[in-house]
């Protein structure tokens, strides 16, 4: 049986878990949570998940397995049990405070090393992002190196120099030497 990740919260926090807790767990703690649930007696369901509830008890008992996927008609992303399946990445601040794990760092470091004569284009940029930050995906990466060139570098003031070689543009930060 699968279940959203929206379903699955839903369902804990009708059972009596707190639902702000409930939201920042990753699939896999809310599919173990789920498995616990005929086993727990003080954790009854309210009437607006008692459907679901059920049909999950069920499920369990007959021996099935309840899996917990991203979003409905997807793939199932965050489905510990499937081989390859990798877990949501993990949300930390990096020095700039904007939830990226280093990515925006990493990003700033690699212009800062590039120079007038070796500067990098935006796909350099990506595929080392990309090498560096396995669980991202390329697109993801490419938005923020895209983002990063066009705007929040100079706005955080630091002097982004760029032109155009061999028809791409190219990018490096200007040393305050």
């Amino acid at each position: 049986m699968k279940v959203t990740q929206k379903q699955a919260v839903g369902l804990l926090a009708g059972c009596g878990f707190p639902e702000k807790l409930m939201k920042k767990l990753p699939a896999k703690a809310l599919k173990a949570k789920i498995a616990k649930l005929p086993g727990q007696e003080d954790k009854k369901p309210s009437s607006e998940v008692k459907k679901l509830y059920d049909e999950v008890v069920s499920t369990l008992s007959e021996g099935g397995k309840v899996i917990v996927v991203e979003k409905a008609g997807k793939e199932e992303k965050a489905n510990p049990d499937k081989k390859g399946a990798k877990a949501p990445a993990k949300k930390s601040t990096s020095s700039e405070g904007n939830g990226r794990p280093g990515i925006v760092d990493y990003i700033r470091e690699l212009l800062r090393k590039a120079t007038a004569k070796k500067p990098l284009s935006k796909d350099d940029l990506t595929g080392a992002c990309v090498k560096k930050f396995p669980d991202h995906t390329e697109e993801g990466l490419r938005k923020t190196v895209m983002n990063q060139t066009s705007y929040f570098i100079k706005a955080a003031g630091l002097d982004l120099q760029s032109e155009r070689k061999d028809g791409k543009a190219v990018y490096w930060i200007k040393s305050a030497s």
